[in-house]
Parts: structure tokens; C-alpha cells; sequence
């Protein structure tokens, strides 16, 4: 009696194994979850803290800019380093609207960064912040805007299952 116990314990055991195997193994149905490493890329969250308006400082040769720090969130909310690409729009500001986006600046209105490469990745990544850290041309007709309005999409993925996450955020001039 208690060898056939046995030999359905460990058949069912079997069963069990092959069947995990088989719905998680390469060749599985192709699902858009598929390209995913352990953590990916759940939300992207512009810094409000730090992201700011940097004005022109000529003893420095720097010309006014936007710097910001970038936050990207793993699948459980804890902050991450992730592969893929920034992109950034500077746009107008339209008071009094539930979208303050007006129309896009035409020159350095949208700059792209690829983060793909993990020495490029890392040159941006900011330790003590956990962000990314990067600097954005001022487009030159918004060198007189009292507000800007920025957003930023993080696009990452196989060219097949492009993911995509973005965040917004009104920029003042102090």
C-alpha cells in the first residue's frame, strides 16, 4: 500500500515539474511579458525636488539648461537602474487647463538619450540620488518662459514589445 502512495506522490511530483517547465521554458506562446528581465521598467517619475531650471552662468561658459534627475521604478515601486532610452519634451505652458502642454518647442524641443549601453547608462546614473542625472538644452525661444512644462517617456524593450512609461512636470523660473 504504501508503495503505491509512493508512486503516485511522485508521479503527481512529476506531472507538476514537467507542466512549470513547460509553461515557463523559451517556448512558451511568445507572450509580451517574455523580454523581461527580473526587474523592468514599471514607472518613470521626474524628480520635483531636484529638476530644475539652470540659468545662463557666462563665467562658467554654461549656457541655460534644464537639469534633471530621472527616477525609473521596478515592477514593486523600489527605484532601479534600467536599459533603454529618455526622451524629453519641452513644451509651452498653458495655464487654466487640465493639460498644461501647449505646443512643442520646434529647436531642442524633444532631445533623446540612449541608455542602452551599460558604460553610457552608467556616466548618467546618479548614486546618492538613485536617479539619472542629465542636462537638457534650453530651446532658444523659451529663454524668456516663466514656465516650461517637461515630459519625459522611457521606452525600453525589443523593437517587437516596446514598453513605454511617461511623467510630466511644470518647470518655474525662480
Amino acid at each position: 500500500m504504501e508503495t503505491k502512495i509512493w508512486i503516485r506522490f511522485s508521479l503527481g511530483l512529476l506531472c507538476l515539474v514537467i507542466a512549470l517547465v513547460s509553461c515557463n521554458g523559451p517556448e512558451s506562446g511568445g507572450g509580451a511579458a517574455d523580454w523581461r528581465p527580473a526587474f523592468w521598467a514599471d514607472r518613470v517619475q521626474l524628480q520635483r525636488s531636484f529638476t530644475r531650471i539652470v540659468e545662463q552662468n557666462p563665467q562658467r561658459g554654461e549656457s541655460p539648461a534644464i537639469e534633471v534627475f530621472v527616477e525609473v521604478f521596478d515592477q514593486f515601486g523600489d527605484p532601479i537602474k534600467a536599459t533603454g532610452q529618455f526622451r524629453f519634451e519641452i513644451f509651452r505652458y498653458l495655464p487654466a487647463v487640465s493639460d498644461p502642454r501647449g505646443r512643442r518647442y520646434e529647436n531642442d524641443g524633444m532631445q533623446e538619450f540612449d541608455l542602452t549601453n551599460p558604460e553610457i547608462n552608467q556616466q548618467y546614473w546618479d548614486s546618492i540620488t538613485l536617479n539619472y542625472r542629465m542636462r537638457l538644452k534650453l530651446p532658444p525661444d523659451a529663454n524668456d518662459a516663466k514656465q516650461l512644462v517637461l515630459q519625459v517617456t522611457f521606452i525600453s524593450g525589443p523593437p517587437d514589445q516596446i514598453e513605454r512609461v511617461q511623467d510630466v512636470l511644470v518647470l518655474e523660473r525662480h
